[in-house]
């Protein structure tokens, strides 16, 4: 199949700030959360494969990433008509929490057997069943996974593999991309979206434990967990809302809150009123292996570094002596022009009657 490499840079659309227009360009609802460099991802995705489904296609992700103030994907387009018909099972929904930061992913379709239906909804009923609030529905978006891992790992033995003086990529590059390829390498491909962790401290007013602990205790819990290549604080895992509740409870008991923060009316005190069904274990699991040394995260190049304002034409100065300033034709105010319309009449009258005379 053949290949497609699109960029968007519209991310004010896409993060969720103008629904309606994402809605109207990308046919896809967002939902304004602090996974929204992932949502974007899968916006897109989910609008080139429904605009591949029309001509009988197909698309395939190689790789997906948030960058800077863009997102870009490179997608393989493959022709199959009975691919087309199952695209729906590569499609979902996202049911988000108004009142803390979980969500809940929802299939459009499941597969029974060669046959393919529409599946039971909604995954976590009417209402967060954290807080007890409503749940606000995003998508259409792409839900399967936005990376082909096998690509990525070849393209960062390659980018490893070109070190020296003489390599291509540059150094710089080769030092961003490998940080970036590394990142990509290590996220889950299988759960989409991810949580952050001051998002969720936040809401029950706690202090933040190390990405460590949490990880540890989400690990011993019998999950995977991983970051994500654009926020450094992200928590991609397959772990259930309340098991990610369920340690952050724990945490809090041994790490008390002051409780003039715990009002009883904010979704926090309701969170924290339910005891922990897990009893989290913040031991180091032997299974942890060190990170292998990459810059995932660069800083940005300058101080206040990012999207410009849309580019304008510069004005022509149009004072005396300047140049383009004979570009311009002089004003003429309505009874300066007025006047020289009677003069022009009065002076054809005149040779109007000239010409009779003479006759």
């Amino acid at each position: 199949g053949g290949m497609l490499c699109v960029t968007c840079t519209d991310m004010v659309v896409l993060s969720g700030n103008d629904a309606q227009t994402c809605y109207a360009k990308y046919r896809s609802m967002p939902t304004h959360a602090k996974y929204l460099h992932e949502n974007a991802l899968r916006i897109l995705l989910h609008t080139l494969e429904t605009s591949a489904c029309r001509y009988r296609r197909h698309i395939v992700p190689i790789i997906s990433c948030s960058i800077d103030f863009y997102v870009r994907v490179f997608v393989r387009v493959f022709e199959s008509p009975a691919e087309v018909k199952t695209s729906c099972l590569r499609e979902a929904y996202v049911f988000q929490s108004m009142g803390c930061p979980s969500f809940f992913i929802q299939p459009v379709a499941r597969k029974n057997g060669n046959s393919v239906s529409a599946a039971p909804a909604p995954v976590c009923g009417g209402t967060c069943p954290q807080t007890g609030a409503r749940l606000k529905l995003g998508g259409p978006m792409w839900g399967d996974p936005i990376h082909d891992m096998s690509w990525v790992q070849a393209a960062l033995r390659d980018v490893t593999a070109s070190a020296g003086a003489d390599a291509s990529p540059p150094i710089q590059t080769k030092t961003r991309l490998h940080g970036l390829l590394t990142a990509v390498s290590e996220e889950l491909p299988d759960a989409p979206l991810y949580y952050t962790m001051p998002s969720l401290c936040e809401t029950i007013h706690c202090a933040s434990p190390k990405w460590d602990d949490y990880r540890s205790a989400l690990v011993n819990a019998g999950y995977r967990v991983s970051g994500c290549h654009k926020v450094p604080d992200a928590i991609k895992t397959d772990a259930p809302d309340e098991v990610v509740w369920d340690i952050l409870r724990c945490w809090v008991k041994r790490h008390p809150i002051n409780s003039k923060r715990n009002s009883p009316k904010s979704h926090g005190h309701t969170i924290l009123s339910k005891e922990p069904v897990l009893q989290a274990d913040f031991s180091r699991p032997k299974s942890f292996k060190p990170k292998p040394k990459a810059a995932r995260f660069p800083p940005n190049p300058e101080e206040q570094w990012g999207p410009k304002s849309r580019a304008r034409p510069k004005k022509r100065p149009v004072e005396d002596g300047t140049p383009g300033s004979q570009s311009k034709k002089p004003a003429i105010d309505a009874e300066s022009e007025i006047a020289a319309t009677s003069t022009n009449a009065s002076a054809a009258q005149e040779g109007t009657t000239a010409d009779d005379a003479q006759a």
